[in-house]
């Protein structure tokens, strides 16, 4: 029997409900989306003030180089033309631009462009005498030269400071100041002088007193100032010197460039007693100035040493001492002139002007020729033949004695008459520089007494020296020599009328480019001074009594 069914079931797959993860997925992928783009946003409004700042500092760099150039050209334009010589460096022209009163301009736009903000500098120009490179504000402050707005700097200077700063107004949120740039350049003058940057002069290196240097009384000093010596300072410009290509040793600080010449107050070495009148002989006699003002010390000297110099006009030396008239005698005197007329030494009854006799004259005529004079019981003469007054040294020695009357120019005998053995019998007085009394009779008489130039080593002998005691003295190379020789062969007087070369007088005075003011550093590590002549050194050196501070 048949029981009836149930229906039957319809098959179908079992349905999974997974729409849920797929939209977690992409909520997932929204949500890290999301903090990338945080992230990244955080990133890049990060480096919106640094990339502001460094366009900015790129800008006010420019600016501050824009500064420098402009600082730059105005320093350079400080010049001149001289007629003859073209464009030369004008100190009254320099730019004095000062931290108060800076040199201002602008470097790019003026107003805000492409969010560029206006940029603008500041440069401030200071002059040095030595580099300011590597020192500190301090030092830079107080080693400036000074310069005065519309004359420019006092001195002439080998170097200026420029430094200039560049700012930016502020944008984009950054501090003020942020983007301020400063940069600075030193420029070193091509100077027209021989000036050169000065340095220490250290003396006793090797004792216990290395530390001493030379050491001006003040930055400028006045002539006569003499050198000291003090704990050694490179920062006092007292202690600074140069020693310049014409051998001059200068006091740095106070050189300048003034069209090429050397300036400044130069280390200078005078004879001791080049003043000196006084008579040396075995019999002295004082000279005496008639003419104080007329009769001056002369620095160039025939042998290593001074002379004195005569005006021409008033002035001359007499002796107060009275001689009984010397039979025999010799004079010599070295003596440089340029005029051809003078008296160099003569023997006259007065001591002053108003004598009328005359005898053993020495002098030059009107032709520059050198003429000597004897009046036994006549006038007589012997003369060169060759003329002197050409401005150069040259010494002259007349005598007259058993060997006739004799006249010698630079040690070599020139004229000679042997009938003339003696001279008057007239006592009287030595003059120097005057023979007034030949005016009346002499043939061949100065038309003008008075001497005009210098003279030197003047001496007289009571004797007729021999030829080859002329040429001895007269070739003495030294002013040692010279003097010595004068008391060795017997000279009753003997003037040297200046100092020796090497027993100096150290001092400052004006540089003038003379022997006197030459130095060299010589073979033994010293300091010594040339001739007076140019010719060599002179043997005397720079000396400290005692290596101490303060010693002179």
């Amino acid at each position: 029997m048949t029981r009836p069914g149930r229906p039957l079931a319809v098959l179908r797959p079992r349905r999974r409900d997974d729409e849920g993860v797929g939209m977690l997925q992409v909520v997932l992928v929204l949500l890290m989306t999301a903090a990338m783009s945080v992230a990244v946003l955080a990133t890049v409004v990060g480096e919106v003030l640094p990339t502001a700042a460094e366009r900015a500092r790129e800008r006010t760099l420019h600016a501050a180089d824009a500064g420098l150039q402009a600082g730059l050209a105005a320093v350079r334009a400080a010049r001149t033309t001289v007629a003859g010589t073209g464009e030369v460096g004008d100190l009254t022209r320099l730019p004095c631009a000062t931290a108060a009163n800076p040199l201002r301009g602008n470097a790019g736009a003026t107003v805000s462009v492409d969010d560029a903000s206006p940029t603008s500098y500041a440069v401030v120009i200071r002059y040095y005498l030595d580099d300011p490179s590597g020192h500190p504000e301090s030092w830079r402050a107080t080693n400036t030269v000074a310069c005065v707005t519309g004359g420019g700097a006092v001195q002439a200077p080998y170097y200026a400071l420029l430094q200039s700063v560049a700012t930016a107004s502020s944008e984009g949120g950054l501090p003020a100041g942020w983007t301020d740039r400063s940069v600075e350049v030193v420029y070193a003058f091509n100077r027209t002088d021989a000036g050169i940057a000065g340095g220490l002069v250290k003396v006793g290196t090797y004792s216990v007193s290395a530390n001493l240097c030379w050491a001006s009384p003040s930055t400028a000093p006045a002539t006569g100032a003499v050198p000291v010596l003090a704990a050694c300072d490179a920062a006092r410009d007292e202690q600074l010197w140069s020693f310049r290509d014409d051998y001059s040793v200068v006091l740095a600080g106070t050189q300048s460039a003034v069209s090429g010449t050397y300036d400044g107050m130069c280390l200078t070495g005078e004879p001791r007693d080049r003043a000196d009148l006084t008579d040396h002989g075995t019999a002295p006699a004082a000279a005496t100035a008639s003419s104080t003002t007329a009769v001056t010390p002369d620095l160039t000297g025939p042998v290593e040493g001074s002379a004195h110099a005569f005006s021409g006009a008033s002035s001359w030396l007499r002796t107060s001492t009275s001689f009984a008239a010397p039979a025999e005698v010799t004079v010599a005197a070295w003596f440089r002139t340029t005029a051809r007329s003078g008296t160099v030494i003569g023997f006259g009854g007065d001591s002053g002007t108003a004598g009328t006799t005359a005898d053993r004259m020495l002098w030059v005529d009107s032709a520059g020729r050198l003429v000597w004079g004897v009046s036994p019981t006549s006038r007589r003469t012997v003369t060169s033949t060759g003329t002197y007054a050409d401005g150069a040294w040259h010494h002259a020695a007349a005598s007259v004695g058993w060997g006739g009357t004799k006249l010698y120019v630079d040690g070599a005998l020139v004229a000679w008459d042997p009938l003339w053995t003696s001279a008057g019998t007239t006592a009287g007085y030595w003059h120097i520089g005057w023979g007034g009394e030949l005016v009346a009779g002499w043939v061949q008489a100065p038309s003008n007494p008075y001497w005009q130039g210098s003279l030197a080593h003047v001496s007289v002998w009571p004797r007729q020296l021999w030829d080859w005691e002329v040429t001895s003295v007269a070739t003495a190379p030294t002013w040692q020599d010279a003097t010595g020789l004068a008391a060795s062969t017997g000279a009753r007087n003997h003037w040297p009328l200046g100092g020796a070369a090497d027993d100096v007088v150290p001092f400052l005075a004006p540089c003038d480019g003379g022997p006197h003011q030459k130095w060299a550093y010589n073979d033994g590590g010293r300091i010594e001074l040339e001739r007076f002549d140019a010719t060599a050194l002179s043997g005397a050196c720079l000396d400290a009594p005692t290596l101490a501070a303060g010693a002179r």
